[in-house]
């Protein structure tokens, strides 16, 4: 028969109840993932490519009225010039890709509130493309840092700031140059380039 202390029985027991109601240190916070989940949903919704899908994320509060931000170094300023950049995008990927593939390397979020309607979310990946003359560029690299803040009229996420720095599959032999396209569709503003393409 072994005696145990009251004492170190009632510490012992103290410190199970601890450990055993612990969450572990390196966990994710539910927030965090709900908030990762609803954004590598609605990637694929976002990004201009050869279908027409990619507009409707632009008339359905996915992203803010004033949403902020850049692509490279061009600035962004509101909805319409961001849509007028991805009008850009697509029209040039139309014309000359057969396919452009961006696989997902890495979803990092960081939930302001417990259920992961608002944050911080920094995307990355890599991208390739075959041009419709049969050239494959690889190895290009993507990334975007977004702010979402929830919208309580339309029960929603609305992005709020997004910076995306892109570096074409095989840069500098890229097959076109998208900053240059983007000026000279621009004057004087981004908004303007959907009606011209």
């Amino acid at each position: 028969m072994v005696l145990i202390h009251d004492g170190l029985l009632s510490a012992t027991i103290g410190v199970l109840a601890v450990i055993l109601n612990a969450r572990p240190a390196n966990a994710i916070p539910p927030g965090a993932v709900a908030l990762a989940e609803w954004f590598d949903r609605t990637l694929p919704r976002i990004f201009p490519n050869t279908t027409d899908g990619w507009q409707e994320c632009f008339e359905d509060g996915t992203f803010h009225p004033n949403v902020v931000g850049s692509y490279n170094t061009l600035p962004i300023n509101g909805l319409a010039e961001l849509k007028g950049l991805g009008a850009l995008i697509s029209s040039l990927a139309t014309e000359q890709l057969e396919y452009f593939v961006l696989e997902p390397t890495a979803t990092v979020a960081f939930a302001t509130d417990e259920a992961g309607h608002s944050g911080l979310i920094t995307y990355t990946g890599k991208s390739s493309l075959k041009t419709k003359s049969g050239a494959v560029y690889a190895d290009g690299l993507s990334s975007v840092s977004v702010t979402v803040e929830w919208n309580e009229a339309l029960q929603k996420r609305a992005i709020t700031v997004w910076k995306e720095v892109s570096t074409p599959p095989n840069f500098p032999d890229y097959p076109w140059d998208v900053l240059t396209a983007a000026e000279q569709h621009s004057e004087p503003s981004m908004g303007r380039a959907v009606g011209e393409l």
